[in-house]
């Protein structure tokens, strides 16, 4: 009968940390989005600078995580939004109407990356 207890409440624990990581994980990816997407926006405007600014908080929000992210996240992923969010700077500093298709590629990177961390039935059976 222990082992069974045992068993079930380390089931329960896994259950509750991963729903803890999806919290987590998707409040990182819903906070670097809105920065990401304010960016394309100002980059749309041609206000580059502005962009340049939504573009460094979200990479500050990306790299204030690593400590977690590098943890829990496989590292394609890492570097998947990590060149993502850096060919979104690229393109803002050179001023680049590219800026725009860069911001939604970093855009789709993290919704993808906020859907595979989610739990559903596949993942769990």
């Amino acid at each position: 009968m222990k082992k069974e207890l045992f068993a079930a409440l380390l089931l329960a624990a896994l259950l509750i940390l991963s729903l803890i990581n999806t919290h987590v994980i998707d409040g990182l990816c819903s906070g670097i989005s809105e920065n990401v997407r304010a960016a394309g926006e100002q980059a749309a405007l041609g206000d580059f600078e502005g962009a340049g600014r939504s573009v460094s908080r979200a990479l500050r929000l990306w790299h204030g995580a690593e400590s977690y992210t590098m943890c829990v996240l496989r590292h394609t992923d890492l570097e998947s939004i990590d060149s993502a969010l850096y060919a979104l700077l690229e393109a803002v500093s050179l001023e680049s109407p590219s800026a725009v298709v860069a911001a939604e590629a970093a855009l789709e990177h993290l919704a993808e990356l906020s859907k595979m961390e989610g739990i559903n039935p596949g993942s769990i059976f």
